[in-house]
């Protein structure tokens, strides 16, 4: 009997080495990605693509521009001819209600012709914060330490194969736990580049809409205020990102195996769910719609 009972401490010692590798290779790895979410969110879309920040803005040059001066254009002269009425059928016309016409227009036309200069104002402001947030907000996990790893490997031997089994299984579903998360957060970060670019390539027209409130709904400042939105939700994500690490620290610190796994898919799902709801918060915040 001698040899079976060094078969189970063999088979034992072979799950316990697993599990604790395992455990150790999944918050290691989960920094690592963490890190590199941190660094794209603090990317503006000249550096996160330049090539289809060239694209875009060619686009825009040559395509948005022209279209936008002719709805400003537009705009413009029912503005004039909105206001020559409403001066007494065009009779009461002082020198200065001209100028002004003319300086608004003016105004007007600058603002369209350098709209993507402004809008990459927009992002670069969002974006330096969001990056300069990172730095005080902390996106990292440490590794356990070595007392906490001689705890989990004190526990788990006193545990039988079948429960260590389960615990191993457990520790493979945070790996696909890790997988899923990753790739979530990934998509949902790709896709907010993908909007920011699909957003500033149609600015000029927007822009354009600012002259004549009542002739456009006040589509240049609701366009405004998702450009904020767009921006200011990188730095939601990094307060989630934070926000999770902190959490995890306190996982890293447990001597529990099976509560800190539990734990790690709980607060997983949860950052999951956080980082999609930033989009919606952020423009709830700036009242875009």
């Amino acid at each position: 009997m001698g040899w079976l009972v060094n078969f189970e401490e063999s088979i034992k010692e072979l799950l316990i080495s697993l599990i604790t590798s395992m455990l150790g290779e999944l918050f290691v790895m989960t920094s690592d990605k963490f890190s590199d979410f941190t660094a794209m969110i603090g990317q503006t879309p000249q550096t996160w693509n330049p090539g289809i920040y060239s694209m875009v803005q060619s686009l825009s040059s040559t395509v948005i521009v022209p279209a936008a001066n002719i709805i400003l254009t537009l705009v413009v002269s029912l503005e004039l001819f909105g206001m020559l009425v409403e001066r007494n059928n065009m009779v009461d016309i002082e020198p200065a209600f001209l100028v002004k016409w003319i300086f608004k227009a003016v105004l007007a036309s600058f603002v369209a012709s350098n709209a993507w200069t402004i809008t990459m104002a927009v992002f670069d402001l969002s974006q330096n914060i969001a990056a300069s947030a990172s730095g005080l907000l902390g996106g990292t996990l440490s590794p356990f330490s070595q007392a906490t790893i001689d705890a989990f490997v004190a526990t788990l031997e006193t545990e039988t194969i079948g429960r260590l089994v389960l615990i191993l299984l457990q520790s493979v579903l945070s790996w696909a736990i890790l997988f899923l998360i990753t790739v979530g957060i990934l998509v949902l970060l790709i896709v907010r580049m993908v909007e920011i670019y699909l957003t500033v390539s149609i600015a000029p027209i927007p822009f354009a809409a600012f002259y004549g409130k009542e002739w456009t709904g006040g589509m240049g400042a609701n366009y405004l205020r998702s450009l904020f939105a767009l921006g200011f939700q990188g730095f939601f994500i990094m307060v989630c990102l934070s926000i999770y690490t902190t959490m995890m620290q306190n996982v890293l610190n447990s001597t529990d195996v099976v509560g800190a796994m539990w734990s790690y898919i709980a607060y997983s799902g949860v950052l999951l769910f956080a980082v999609g709801k930033t989009d919606r918060i952020s423009k709830s915040i700036f009242g875009a719609h």
